[in-house]
């Protein structure tokens, strides 16, 4: 730069060299800039339904950590990838942990009917293929590969599959993504690939996730069971002694009803009595078959004077049993 500045001005302007340099820095940056902009436009205009597949799954692979329920979680994968990609069939499957073998989660396409009679083992080869490679499998790469077993290209075959994402998350395979043949025929390029490798650790977390909410949502059912028939035990307490009271009544107008049956005050004034009890009893056995048959949760607005008054007669046997006034 020196010598340039010298050669032409017949001086060394030290001053003048520094900012000729900034100034072709700045300029060489912002024509950087420009021709990455510039690059985009143009596969905007030339190749707009690859750029706009490219944002929709580069959005949709960051959008499913919000999606909670497995069933619309998958469904909306397959919909997504089938419509981005032009796809005939989209299939997933996914790892069932307490029988540990990966089945059918949901599909979208025709003629994948038979998919659903596959039932992979986690020790199969093909899963264990998944599970060592962590990489996508593309049927079209592997043809002529001495390196693939043919009982791996056997099952791309047998589920349709032209790519397989595997769904891996902390080292273990959830499930796997198999996606059939374009309707286009088009080959898969390489920025395609990369963003479907993306797409499926994403997808991976997400599924993991949406299975686990799964196995919370069964053991938060679980322990209100149990809870419920721990509670059964103190009620069960509590209705022998309520049931004392009212069957004392009846079975004292059932011993004197026979002597008395000519007394019709007794007879009137006994009966309602005993209707009264029987009523208070059968009260009773419908509050329990109630409490012991298990509902759904339901947010509703209730008086909280009421359910602590409800309480407080279970209390009062508890104490009762254990001579406390």
């Amino acid at each position: 730069m020196l010598l340039v500045i010298q050669g032409f001005t017949g001086t060394l302007d030290y001053e003048f060299a520094a900012i000729l340099l900034a100034s072709s820095m700045i300029f060489a940056g912002l024509l950087a800039t420009v021709q990455k902009h510039m690059e985009a436009m143009v596969r905007k205009a030339l190749f707009k339904e690859k750029h706009e597949a490219y944002e929709t799954l580069t959005e949709f692979s960051h959008a499913m950590a919000s999606i909670l329920d497995l069933s619309a979680l998958t469904q909306t994968i397959l919909t997504t990838l089938k419509r981005v990609l032009n796809l005939q069939t989209v299939s997933i499957f996914l790892l069932d942990n307490e029988k540990d073998v990966y089945t059918l989660s949901s599909s979208n396409g025709a003629g994948i009917e038979a998919l659903q009679s596959i039932r992979l083992s986690a020790a199969d080869e093909f899963p264990h293929y998944l599970r060592c490679s962590q990489a996508l499998v593309v049927r079209a790469a592997l043809n002529g590969s001495g390196k693939i077993l043919p009982s791996i290209l056997h099952m791309l075959d047998v589920m349709g599959a032209e790519v397989c994402l595997p769904l891996i998350n902390i080292d273990r395979l959830v499930g796997f993504i198999n996606l059939g043949p374009r309707a286009d025929a088009q080959a898969y390029s390489q920025n395609e690939l990369h963003l479907l490798t993306t797409l499926a650790q994403n997808a991976a977390v997400a599924v993991d996730n949406a299975m686990l909410y799964i196995d919370l949502k069964r053991s938060q059912i679980l322990m209100r069971r149990t809870d419920r028939l721990r509670s059964l035990e103190t009620i069960a307490g509590g209705f022998a002694h309520e049931i004392r009271n009212p069957l004392t009544s009846i079975k004292t107008f059932v011993q004197l009803a026979p002597g008395r049956r000519d007394d019709a005050e007794f007879i009137v004034r006994f009966s309602e009595v005993v209707i009264e009890d029987v009523y208070r009893i059968e009260r009773l056995i419908h509050e329990i078959l109630d409490y012991a048959r298990y509902r759904e949760p339901k947010f509703v607005r209730e008086d909280l004077n009421e359910i602590v008054t409800s309480c407080l007669y279970f209390i009062e046997v508890k104490a009762h049993s254990k001579a406390i006034t």
